[in-house]
């Protein structure tokens, strides 16, 4: 499920610049998830946030910082939800920013 939205994600990079998400737009974008009532267009816009998560998560494995072998992608965005919640005043950073800062400090790489 995780590679299809990435791959999701990866299809729709030309028309879509998330390479420049803001913090922000990712925090409103995965906060769609507790919508009861979600339109199409607002599930598309949750389906490439996740996607954004997911696939820094995996880019980022092993370098940046080292995910469990047990890790779930709920996991990985609830991380970056919390980050983002927690601190409103930096949505005008760049997503990744505050993605690769969640995740390094939920699963830094011991030993290296």
């Amino acid at each position: 499920m995780g590679r299809r939205i990435l791959i999701l994600t990866l299809s729709m990079l030309p028309t879509l610049s998330l390479a420049e998400m803001s913090a922000a737009r990712l925090s409103t974008d995965l906060d769609l998830a507790d919508s009861s009532d979600m339109a199409p267009e607002q599930g598309m816009r949750f389906l490439l946030a996740a996607g954004y998560v997911q696939g820094a998560g995996e880019m980022g494995n092993q370098a940046l910082f080292c995910l469990p072998p047990n890790y779930t992608n709920a996991q990985l965005l609830g991380l970056v939800r919390n980050l983002l919640h927690q601190f409103p005043e930096r949505g005008n950073e760049p997503a990744v920013v505050l993605v690769r800062e969640a995740l390094t400090s939920a699963f830094p790489c011991v030993g290296r």
